[in-house]
Order: C-alpha cells, then structure tokens, then sequence
C-alpha cells in the first residue's frame, strides 16, 4: 500500500505537480532534518543538505522513477550527501571514517526502520566498493572521481580533459553497471544513491 501511495505522489510530482511536491516534502522533511543531524551534529549543515536533497529533487521532477518506497530511497540518498559533503568539505579522514562507523552501528536510541536501513547501507557501500573494481577503467575512473572525490562533472571533465558530455555518458553507463550487479533488495537504497550521483551539477 505504501509503495502504490509512494509512486502516486512521484506520478504526480513528474507531471510538475507542486502540491504533491509540497506533501512529499511536509511527510519526510522533519524525519530527513532529524537524521541529518545525528549524522552531522550541525543543524545548518542538515538544513543546508536538506535543501539541496529537495532542490535536486523538485528540478528532476519530471525524470524521477522510482519505483521503490519514498522514505529509504530519500533516506539512502541523504545519507549519501551527508558522506559527499564530508568529502568535499575536505574534513579530516577520521571524520569520514566516524560516518561510516555511525551508519554501521546500531544504537538502542534507534528505531527498527533505522536500525534496517542503515545496515544495508553499509552493506550496499561494501557492494559498490566490490563492483567498481570489475568495472572497465575509463569508466571506473569517472566513477570514483564523482563517488570518492565528489567532483562536479566539468571539474571531472576538466581533470580529464574529455568533454562533459562524455563524462555524463561514463557515469550514466556506471550506473547502469551498478544496476545490473547489486541485489534488488538494496535496490531502494542504490536508487537513492544512484540519483544524488548523476544530478548533472554544472
């Protein structure tokens, strides 16, 4: 029943609909924010990546398919910023390496939903290390330069001195790669991830 609401409100939301934009973000916001921040221990950072999650969200609206739940493909997706900005950030490697622990470990202040998903996030993150490494190299390279280093794509470009467009066709074939080798019960978390990975950041 949660899934068929779910892709009702995303049908909606494809076809420009702004009130059902509005319910997908009054559902999830105070869940996201309260997240975020366990994660960050920073309200204006949460916000901040909050936002942008939204923004990401409402400007790809009419390319959205999703076909899994709405609360793990947004919480996967906002965990996944959260690691990004670490990175970019170019905070200290032992604090990546806290986050990593943080969406390990499994508190008692924690519900059964977090609990769940954070376990499979950790062992979503393990598969994708696994299969980066069988990609082909010149897609390999593009890949982790977006998921390890969190660059934009005309930095990558840029780096590589190859055009955007052929950026954006390494990483779209990545990801289809990433589709065919992870299992479809992580198939809901890699979405969300998929999805913050390929919004076209100029």
């Amino acid at each position: 029943m949660e899934i068929c609401i779910d892709k009702k409100l995303v049908s909606q939301i494809n076809n420009t609909d702004k009130g059902a934009f509005d319910r997908l973000y009054e559902l999830y916001w105070e869940y996201l924010l309260s997240l975020a921040i366990k994660k960050t221990g920073d309200v204006e950072i949460s916000m901040d990546l909050l936002q942008d999650l939204f923004v990401d969200l409402w400007e790809r609206r009419t390319e959205l398919k999703i076909e899994v739940a709405l609360k793990p493909y947004l919480t996967s997706a906002l965990y996944f910023k959260i690691f990004m900005y670490f990175r970019k950030k170019g905070i200290a490697e032992s604090h990546v390496m806290l986050f990593k622990q943080m969406i390990q470990e499994e508190t008692v202040e924690q519900n059964d939903f977090e609990q769940d998903i954070e376990k499979q996030y950790a062992e979503l993150m393990l598969a994708i290390d696994q299969s980066v490494t069988q990609m082909p190299e010149g897609m390999q390279v593009v890949f982790n330069l977006r998921f390890r280093d969190s660059l934009k794509i005309n930095e990558i470009a840029e780096k590589l001195d190859i055009s955007s467009q052929t950026v954006k066709n390494q990483l779209q074939k990545s990801l289809q790669f990433l589709r065919k080798k992870i299992s479809h019960k992580n198939m809901e978390l890699l979405s969300g991830i998929l999805f913050v990975l390929y919004v076209q950041q100029a």
